[in-house]
């Protein structure tokens, strides 16, 4: 199934090309606000986060019937994530299967140089999508309202 089809009467997921439209979207995060939206993403039900080296390892192309996130990652894992999801959506690579009642949304991202090499694979089922979207607004908005995601004790915790 096409993704703008699967998304039309979602406003959760309508709304989230808004954000990922736009380049600046992690502009008010700091680096701790970057770190406590990452861990909570990589906490999310049944996920499988398969770290990828783009010089030697081959990413999968089929799909698995499991939460799988394999990428690049270059800088902050969150702003990374959203990147290769957006990347994917706008080029077109992102496939929405529905297997045994679940929604399961897939987003494959290739470099923009001459060797079209594929740097992320993304499979989330719906639950886990929309907690993505929903735990980048619930930063946002503390943000908007205290100037930090990461309580002052955060960075301390992190050390420990």
């Amino acid at each position: 199934m096409n993704y703008f089809s699967a998304i039309q009467n979602d406003n959760l997921k309508y709304n989230f090309l808004k954000v990922l439209c736009d380049e600046n979207r992690f502009e008010k995060f700091n680096s701790n606000d970057k770190c406590k939206l990452t861990k909570k993403l990589k906490k999310l039900s049944s996920l499988r986060i398969i770290p990828f080296n783009s010089k030697s390892d081959t990413i999968p192309n089929d799909f698995n019937d499991k939460d799988t996130i394999i990428m690049v990652n270059g800088g902050a894992w969150c702003v990374d994530l959203f990147r290769h999801i957006r990347n994917s959506i706008f080029h077109g690579r992102t496939e929405v299967i529905t297997r045994q009642g679940v929604k399961y949304y897939i987003f494959k991202d290739y470099s923009s140089n001459s060797c079209n090499k594929q740097t992320a694979y993304i499979c989330l089922n719906e639950n886990n999508y929309n907690r993505c979207i929903r735990y980048y607004n619930e930063a946002l908005k503390q943000i908007q309202k205290t100037k930090s995601y990461a309580d002052k004790n955060y960075g301390k915790r992190e050390a420990a």
